[in-house]
């Protein structure tokens, strides 16, 4: 549904945004990228979704591609509400992989 509503919108404004974005894929990318490419609205623009407001102004830390992370995070099972942590599901005969997104 994100996917329909945002193609409707960027196809509903392509004749204005001409020279800004040209065709529905261009549009989307700009749609998604939204935050850098308004920074006369930054600080509105980081009010609207706690993706934005707390990622805008991350900053690379000293965690690197193979290096030790302390895993002692709290997870709650939304059903039960029991708490575990993520270092429970690590196994030394298993690999884990934790994938995490947000598309908006």
């Amino acid at each position: 549904m994100t996917d329909l509503i945002q193609a409707t919108v960027v196809a509903e404004f392509q004749e204005e945004a001409e020279g800004i974005y040209n065709g529905v894929e261009e549009g989307l990318h700009f749609l998604r990228a939204a935050v850098g490419n308004f920074p006369n609205h930054l600080s509105e623009l980081m009010e609207c979704a706690n993706y934005v407001r707390f990622t805008q102004l991350c900053k690379r830390g000293p965690l690197r591609v193979g290096d030790k992370a302390d895993l002692s995070i709290p997870l709650f099972d939304p059903k039960t509400g029991k708490q575990e942590l993520l270092t429970d599901w690590l196994l030394p005969e298993k690999p884990l992989v934790i994938i995490a997104s947000s598309y908006t």
